[in-house]
């Protein structure tokens, strides 16, 4: 018996490339170095100490582009890095896991970037140095294949669906899918959703596009602590609807371990079942879409997680 008996994973797991980790330790501890000369706390003392005085909001200045960190495994806190292929992981949890359906897309403009044809492999280049072992031409290949060369928008989504698929929705559903392969004759309940539909209102105030309608990263954050329903005014009566179904498959999950009766594990004869949480009628808020990551996850990313 572990820590905790269920789990609910939404939008991230330590699933990149199967040969390297993004940080290992030596380079986690230059890197902790580097921001400690950097507030003047001297590598010849407690520097350590001296960091732990540092105001927290100048610290997060200091993060990796777009905000993103990486556990370090190795350490006594994460001791093994193939947990899966040496069985070394507790059996006895039900989990669930999911994705929003445009994890990626950001607003690139903000960023300052200069968005052209070209912008692709130079984002690919930059993602290669912080995760590894990228093959850039294939990736561009993949990714850019029917793009509009002089089409802004169209060259931003190509670049979103990239960053998604490579830091959130294929590590978190390769996770979740070794889990649930591993547990498949245990009884234990392992689901794995992909969410389709955002509010308008919470999309506006987080930054996501809502004139492309998308879902973006963490969309999923409105329906799950209930903000539609603190605060109805504010909100469509939809999104109401939406969050209070969502509140109940996530507590019948903490309490039981099945989220609702009609949501079928992921593997199911080994074939994924992935749901679709979408935006539809009071009957029909999950749609099956047992291919929806063939071609990405299960497809072209599949030999570079596992």
């Amino acid at each position: 018996m572990g820590l905790f008996k269920r789990a609910i994973m939404q939008s991230g797991a330590h699933m990149y490339n199967k040969d390297r980790d993004p940080l290992n330790k030596t380079e986690a501890l230059n890197n902790a170095k580097k921001i400690a000369t950097n507030f003047n706390c001297s590598l010849t003392h407690d520097w350590i100490q001296c960091l732990r005085k540092v105001d927290a909001n100048l610290l997060v200045k200091m993060l990796a582009p777009f905000g993103l960190t990486f556990p370090v495994v190795g350490t006594e806190f994460l001791p093994q890095r193939q947990a899966f292929e040496h069985n070394l992981f507790n059996s006895d949890i039900d989990l669930i896991g999911g994705i929003t359906k445009d994890e990626g897309q950001i607003p690139f403009e903000k960023l300052g970037v200069n968005i052209t044809y070209d912008s692709f492999k130079l984002f690919a280049n930059f993602f290669n140095e912080l995760i590894h072992n990228l093959n850039i031409n294939n990736v561009n290949d993949f990714y850019m294949k029917n793009v509009n060369k002089t089409s802004i928008p169209a060259i931003e989504r190509a670049l979103g669906e990239f960053l998604g698929d490579l830091v959130l929705k294929c590590p978190t559903y390769q996770f979740v899918k070794q889990v649930a392969k591993r547990l498949s004759t245990t009884g234990r309940n392992v689901y794995f959703y992909e969410l389709t539909y955002a509010s308008p209102y919470y999309s506006n105030i987080s930054g996501c596009d809502t004139k492309s309608k998308n879902v973006c990263h963490a969309q999923d954050i409105a329906f799950v602590f209930g903000l539609p329903l603190l605060t109805p005014e504010i909100y469509l009566p939809k999104d109401i609807f939406f969050a209070s179904n969502v509140m109940i498959m996530w507590t019948n999950f903490a309490k039981t371990g099945i989220a609702d009766l009609n949501w079928p594990k992921l593997l199911n004869n080994s074939t994924p079942n992935v749901w679709h949480i979408l935006d539809l009628s009071p009957n029909n808020i999950i749609k099956t879409f047992d291919h929806l990551l063939d071609q990405t996850c299960d497809g072209f990313w599949k030999n570079y997680n596992i």
